[in-house]
């Protein structure tokens, strides 16, 4: 069972650095003003799915949960347009609700 279990895991943490360890990377793009399902959709195209997750807080500071995020606007990226990011980056966006003014 043993032998089982690790001829999983080696193929499995192999897989999981091609991605991470290949020190691939690219350009932040400007996302502030597009709605944020289009800037979550461009971050993952971009990269592949190296970067599937990108993080959002509510800049009003209320704290408001992104149900829809296709009615939620980027505000801020906390990466500027241009720089560097890898599979390693940690992306997060300051979000408004369309119908607010950033």
């Amino acid at each position: 069972m043993a032998t089982r279990v690790r001829a999983l895991v080696v193929p499995a943490a192999l897989i999981l650095c091609l991605a991470a360890c290949s020190g691939t990377s690219w350009a932040m793009p400007d996302l502030v003003g597009r709605d944020l399902q289009s800037a979550q959709d461009t971050i993952q195209q971009l990269s592949g799915f190296g970067i599937a997750i990108t993080t959002t807080h509510d800049l009003s500071g209320r704290a408001r949960q992104q149900v829809f995020d296709q009615d939620w606007q980027v505000c801020t990226q906390n990466i500027a347009a241009g720089s560097e990011i890898t599979p390693d980056s940690l992306i997060d966006f300051g979000v408004l609700p369309r119908a607010e003014s950033c």
